[in-house]
């Protein structure tokens, strides 16, 4: 003989209480409320929420370059995270912030501190003496 196993709940209902304060704004009640929306479309014959927030038209033929750029962002964003957390510190956690340092010349000792640049050498600057010119071959011999 089978056993039959019930699906319902033998306990009732299950609740939570949540005390006296809601995190629910009920100042929004009317603006939310299906009925109330549809009321005042038959009044005025239009949508507020549609009316606020207008449709953008425009010529969008160059999304390739948006996404080129967007995939751009996120392969500098993945490369500054894989930068050290001391150097990530640094910036702020803001990738922006390190391309900043990089372009601000009084910065260079920040980039040379954190093993970004290497440290130039105050040797003093050599310069090759000037080549004798070649004797010209004697047209007598």
């Amino acid at each position: 003989m089978e056993e039959k196993i019930s699906m319902t709940r033998s306990n009732g209902r299950v609740t939570t209480p949540v005390g006296s304060e809601t995190k629910t704004k009920q100042s929004m009640a009317e603006a939310c409320d299906v009925n109330a929306i549809i009321r005042r479309f038959k009044s005025t014959g239009s949508m507020e929420h549609v009316r606020e927030a207008a449709g953008v038209y425009g010529d969008f033929a160059n999304v390739d370059e948006y996404h080129h750029a967007l995939n751009r962002v996120r392969r500098a964003e993945e490369h500054f995270e894989g930068l050290s957390a001391r150097v990530r510190e640094k910036c702020g956690n803001d990738p922006a912030e390190l391309v900043d340092l990089y372009t601000d010349p009084d910065r260079y000792e920040d980039l040379v501190e954190l093993g970004l640049l290497p440290p130039v050498t105050n040797s003093p600057v050599t310069t090759d003496p000037e080549p004798e010119p070649a004797a010209e071959p004697d047209p007598e011999s």
